[in-house]
């Protein structure tokens, strides 16, 4: 029998930690083999609770980082999120923030938002597909059946969300989200469309780079890379054999490009790209190994 998926949950502050307590309770309803573990529960009382936390981190199958108004600039909590970020950095595990008490993903700053992160609300409204992102990302890395999950994802909402409003109701006010700048946004969105074209250009002596290329160089790649073993893992249990992957952008949206030897079965194609789709909303077409420009994608 495999092993349980372990979630480390990372929380700082009153409401991140109710909101940390709502998950670990939910989220063994929705997958049958997750152990999902929170320091303010799981650490015994006398214990060395640095040396729990660490030794959490490094046994720990998927990252969540609870993200509220009033925590987001902690140093606690940024350094779990750096410390998960190594911890999965050559592995097909997730480092996912959930933002509560957020209107947009753009009003967090920080290290935090290198990564791709979940709105547990808007408009102080319950956001069910922020929501049905995160069980998808846990859901590829468990290797789960997603419409299994989804199923009791439905059943389960009202009480979730009920659950997170009483969470709510159990702390003081929490700080207004920070103003929105519309031009922090263009940016991050520009950024995220030509991150795949400035990792393929920059040039591999670090000599003519400045600290702030290397940056945006290292988050670029991080990205890439986790990406691209999600497509892989998603490849290998659908049954398709593939010597390279490369992401690209067509028409301003990413697509998974697979080199193969061979083009698989349609039902074995749809069925990765479906599993790609779910743990990434990128596309997937396959190309032969032996053809290098996109002209010659299929989409099977």
């Amino acid at each position: 029998m495999a092993d349980d998926v372990k979630i480390f949950i990372s929380w700082s502050g009153d409401l991140s930690r109710e909101i940390t307590k709502v998950l670990r309770l939910w989220l063994p309803k929705m997958f049958d083999r997750v152990q999902p573990w929170m320091s303010d529960i799981d650490v015994a009382a006398g214990s060395r609770a640095l040396k729990d936390i660490e030794d959490q981190l490094n046994g720990s199958d998927f990252g969540i980082i609870v993200v509220t108004t009033e925590n987001q600039d902690k140093p606690w909590l940024n350094f779990e999120a750096g410390a998960l970020s190594k911890r999965f950095d050559n592995s097909l595990s997730l480092v996912v923030p959930v933002l509560v008490n957020f209107n947009d993903f753009f009003e967090i700053g920080g290290p935090i938002r290198q990564f791709q992160g979940v709105m547990l609300q808007k408009q102080n409204e319950p956001y069910k597909e922020g929501v049905r992102k995160l069980l998808q990302s846990i859901s590829a890395v468990a290797s789960t059946d997603w419409s299994a999950v989804e199923a009791r994802f439905e059943w389960s909402w009202e009480e979730f969300v009920a659950d997170v409003e009483a969470a709510k109701s159990r702390v003081e006010q929490q700080p207004e989200p920070p103003k929105f700048d519309k031009d922090d946004a263009l940016r991050e969105i520009l950024y995220r469309m030509d991150r795949m074209e400035r990792v393929q250009a920059v040039p591999s002596s670090s000599a003519s780079r400045t600290a702030d290329d290397d940056d945006d160089y290292a988050r670029a790649q991080s990205l890439i890379n986790r990406d691209r073993k999600l497509v892989h893992h998603a490849l290998q249990k659908s049954g398709i054999n593939h010597t390279k992957i490369r992401i690209v952008l067509i028409d301003d949206k990413e697509v998974a490009i697979v080199s193969v030897l061979t083009l698989p079965e349609k039902s074995a194609a749809a069925q990765a790209a479906s599993r790609v789709r779910a743990a990434t909303g990128m596309g997937l077409r396959f190309q032969l190994a032996d053809k290098n420009d996109i002209s010659n994608l299929v989409t099977l």
